[in-house]
Parts: C-alpha cells; structure tokens; sequence
C-alpha cells in the first residue's frame, strides 16, 4: 500500500494471499498506512476486503486517529498566513 498502487494491491487481495490485516514491526496494518497516506480508494479498497478499521498499532492508535491528526496538522499548515513567520498560531 505505500506505493498505492490501487491495480496491485487489488490483486493481491483478489488472490488470498494477502491480509488486509497484516500489521508490521509496530503494528501499522495497510488501514493505517493509507490513513497517513490520504489514500481514500485504498482505503474503501480494503475495507471492501474485510480490513479491520479499529486495528489498533503498538500505540493503541487506530487508522482512526492518524487521519484525524494529520488533517488537523495540514488545516494548520494550509491556514497558517505566509507571512507568518515564528508567531504564535494561537494567542490564549
């Protein structure tokens, strides 16, 4: 799923030979990585192939909660004004 080659992994999903659960060393499973990724036609890919969206990583993370973080983190990068520079974004 890193490359997100939709045709390929489609494939070896279509064979069996593939797990949509499969987690790695740190316990990412493909839901995981195309959540980080922003790969929605994987995503729905592998949830059409029985990928468990409540997987939980080593840090007890869902796919869940790594796309909400990264699309808080790029809203805040999209919003910040460019002529910003080293002020704070939020003023308490």
């Amino acid at each position: 799923t890193a490359r997100q080659d939709l045709d390929e992994v489609r494939h070896l999903l279509q064979t069996g030979k593939y797990s949509p659960n499969t987690a790695n060393e740190d316990g990412l499973t493909p839901m995981h990585q195309c959540s980080i990724d922003n790969s929605e036609k994987l995503l729905r890919l592998l949830i059409e192939y029985g990928a468990d969206i409540n997987a939980r990583d080593r840090d007890l993370w869902t796919p869940l909660h790594a796309a909400v973080l990264l699309y808080c983190v790029t809203q805040i990068i999209l919003n910040t004004d460019k002529q910003t520079k080293n002020k704070p974004l939020f003023t308490f």
